[in-house]
């Protein structure tokens, strides 16, 4: 249980950090755009869904540094 609670802390700062709505977020990570509100909502996500979506935001990670790096030249 505490694999899903940290994996939901993990989508919800992500969600904050990126300035992505639940629905875009869900519909981009797993093509899913209820896929926020359902993880919320109380369905357990699959070791594979949870792995699918951490390579989502490690992206979306690497995107938001990049942006910093090119204003930052």
């Amino acid at each position: 249980m505490q694999l899903i609670e940290s994996f939901k802390r993990r989508v919800r700062t992500a969600l904050e950090t990126h300035e992505v709505s639940a629905r875009k977020f869900g519909d981009d990570a797993m093509g899913d755009p209820s896929f926020v509100r359902r993880l919320f909502g109380g369905t357990a996500p699959t070791i594979k869904t949870i792995e699918r979506v951490e390579a989502h935001i490690a992206k979306l990670d690497r995107q938001k540094a990049e942006r910093k790096r090119v204003r930052a030249q």
